[in-house]
């Protein structure tokens, strides 16, 4: 029994939770409400799909709430109750990244992961989605499904129901199989009586004594070719000694004869070079022009103070000129006192003031000129000494230059020394070499190596030859052996074949007998279940009884008059009676299908009823089929179906036009 539903973000409904019991519980509302999505959510949480789901019409994120919000995420919890445990499963859909399944018994977790959750509801309830859809769940206007199907196919749509159409399709896929190896056989025979023919199949012992001949030869070919090899490689090795001797001398006369160059260059270097004048002379003449130099220094340096003492000289008589002319024009323009000394300051004293000033003015200035004139002196002698000194520097330079040269022509002198000995030890090495080269021994090697190398092509061509006829030989071989294999395996083959064809054909016949034989033992259970429930369905005396008969190979569900004749539903029954009928072949399936689940879902079933089958349906519900069901799931918009609640009475409201989630109104309750 399922106990409660809780949903977020699931559809229409933003989070509904529902509480559920035995006996008839019905959700009514509006289409759009949101009703069905719930039964598709049981669905969902039971094994991870529902119709809609699986035929593809929608997709994961369709699941999730997309208005008026646009959610993340969906989720669904359902509890069920199996003997005495509490079971909920619960599954949640993430956008965009997959789902997320756990099943929980008595509050404790027993398993994770959406494929391992649904094998331990199914484990649980004895009941595989299939079989769930197929039997239990009476999708939307499908209480009449079975007579809305079409004469002539409802065998079909049964067999699917029942999955008795796998033995058809195995007895079709058999009888294919069974023409396919007919027609093999055929190929397969046509083939060995060519090869029997064409084909020389005692040739395969001759064939190995030519193989055995020629292995045998390219053995020897083999040795003979190792022998000349090895001693091939001794004359190498003898050859390579004699030619490193012979590298070595080359190198020592190749280095002798760059040393001779070396030798030449040098000479003709020192030879080119003359000296004018000794190393003492130049030191002595460097010594001079460094100690003019020190003076020169020491001079630029005095000059240098006098030239800086007589521009501060400058300087300051330009700074005392410009202050007495301040005074002079202060006194000009001043009246009253004097800004000197304080006293009444009279024209007289004021004109004795300005003259002073202005003679010493003009000694000032007098002292100025002489003092530039002193200062243009001293740069002309600074000028001077500094000419003096880039001369002296120069002629230093060239002074240590030339005794560079002097004292490069030595150390030239010296590595030529060394050069002329090394040149004579080279000599002396290069003889000595000479001496224990050993030419005849050289030509010796060099003719034995022409006579091997001769030798060894020879027996190669040999070898491959041989090698190219023993490879034919093999190939030849190989393609008869293939041939006699394949001839034997087809022989042997045919054999095999002839007789799974006979083994085919049996089971081909046990198919069809077997699939005969379930149709009839499930239509006895299903009769025998509606033959049990039809009184407590149908209480009148006009039909007493109900069956699924097969007539001209497809179903056809019967009722029986009062006098004992057997009549179609279909154009003879009422609306109550077709749909007492219908619901009483639902009930069957459920019973024989799913017998220990004992549910039964029926999504908007007063599709093809009229008002009075629409009364009769909820009189069934609400006192009759307690009887053989434990607990029944009702869909519908049809108020009148109100009646038929026995467990738990919903109603779903949605403003659809504002786009606002589902709301769940409780009615009543089994305390109610």
């Amino acid at each position: 029994m399922i106990t409660s539903v809780a949903l977020k973000g699931w559809r229409s409904h933003k989070d509904s939770k529902l509480n559920f019991s035995e006996g008839t519980n019905v959700l009514i509302g509006v289409m759009g409400a949101g009703k069905s999505s719930l039964l598709d959510a049981i669905s969902f949480a039971l094994f991870g799909t529902f119709p809609s789901l699986k035929a593809k019409k929608l997709t994961m994120d369709d699941i999730i709430m997309n208005r008026p919000k646009k959610e993340d995420m969906a989720e669904v919890v359902v509890s069920f109750q199996v003997g005495g445990d509490i079971y909920t499963v619960k599954r949640t859909i993430v956008r965009g990244k997959g789902t997320k399944a756990e099943i929980r018994k008595n509050n404790e977790l027993i398993d994770t992961g959406t494929t391992r959750t649904t094998e331990n509801v199914e484990r649980i309830l004895k009941v595989s989605y299939d079989l769930f859809s197929r039997a239990v769940y009476s999708e939307q206007n499908g209480l009449d499904y079975f007579l809305t199907v079409p004469k002539g196919q409802r065998m079909k749509k049964m067999d699917s129901l029942l999955q008795i159409d796998k033995f058809e399709k195995a007895r079709s896929s058999t009888t294919s199989l069974v023409n396919r190896m007919k027609n093999t056989i055929t190929d397969k025979t046509r083939i060995v009586e060519e090869m029997e023919e064409k084909e020389d199949f005692n040739k395969v012992s001759r064939l190995k004594e030519d193989i055995a001949r020629l292995e045998e030869k390219q053995k020897e070919l083999k040795n003979k070719m190792s022998e000349v090899e090895k001693e091939k490689q001794k004359m190498e090795k003898g050859l390579e000694e004699i030619k490193n001797e012979m590298e070595k001398i080359e190198e020592l006369e190749k280095q002798r004869n760059i040393l001779s160059g070396r030798i030449k260059n040098l000479s003709e270097e020192i030879e080119s070079f003359e000296i004018k004048e000794k190393i003492g002379d130049l030191e002595k003449k460097k010594k001079e022009i460094e100690s003019v130099l020190e003076d020169s220094d020491k001079k630029l340096k005095a000059l240098e103070d006098e030239m800086n003492e007589t521009t501060e000289k400058k300087q300051k008589i330009t700074v005392s000129i410009e202050d007495l002319i301040s005074k002079i024009d202060n006194l000009k323009s001043v009246k009253g006192r004097c800004p000197v000394c304080d006293r009444e300051l009279t024209e007289k004293h004021r004109k004795k003031l300005i003259d002073e000033r202005s003679e010493k003015v003009s000694e000032k200035e007098k002292e100025l000129k002489e003092t530039i004139v002193e200062i243009k002196r001293i740069e002309s002698e600074i000028r001077e000494v500094k000419e003096s000194i880039e001369k002296k520097k120069e002629q230093k330079f060239d002074i240590e230059r030339a005794i560079e040269k002097i004292k490069g022509i030595e150390e030239k002198k010296e590595r030529l020394k060394d050069f002329r000995r090394e040149e004579k030890e080279l000599e002396s090495a290069i003889s000595e070499k000479r001496k224990s080269f050993d030419r005849e021994r050289m030509e010796e090697i060099q003719d034995k190596l022409k006579e091997l190398y001769g030798s060894y092509t020879e027996i190669k061509v040999m070898l491959s030859s041989n090698e190219r006829f023993l490879n034919e030989k093999r190939e030849q071989l190989q393609s008869l052996e293939e041939k006699k294999k394949m001839f034997q395996e087809y022989k042997s083959q045919i054999k095999k074949m002839e007789v799974l064809i006979d083994d085919l054909k049996k089971f081909e016949k046990a198919l069809k007998e077997t699939q005969i034989t379930l149709r009839s033992e499930f239509v006895e259970a299903v009769n025998a279940t509606m033959d049990r429930i039809w009184e407590y369905l149908y209480p009148y005396d006009d039909y007493t009884s109900i069956r699924l008969s097969i007539q001209g190979g497809d179903y056809v569900l019967e009722l029986r008059e009062s006098g004992g004749n057997w009549v179609s539903v279909e154009g003879i029954a009422s609306g109550g009676e077709r749909t007492t009928a219908c619901l009483a072949l639902r009930i069957a399936f459920a019973l024989v299908l799913a017998p220990s689940l004992k549910w039964l879902v029926l999504d908007e079933p007063t599709h093809n009823l009229d008002v009075q089958g629409v009364e009769y349906l909820a009189t069934v519900l609400r006192d009759k089929i307690s009887e053989f069901i434990e607990q029944v799931f009702l869909i519908t918009h049809d108020e009148k179906l109100e009646d038929a609640v026995t467990g738990y009475l919903y109603k779903l409201e949605r403003k659809k036009e504002k786009n606002e989630p589902t709301q769940v109104v409780l009615i009543s309750s089994p305390k109610d």
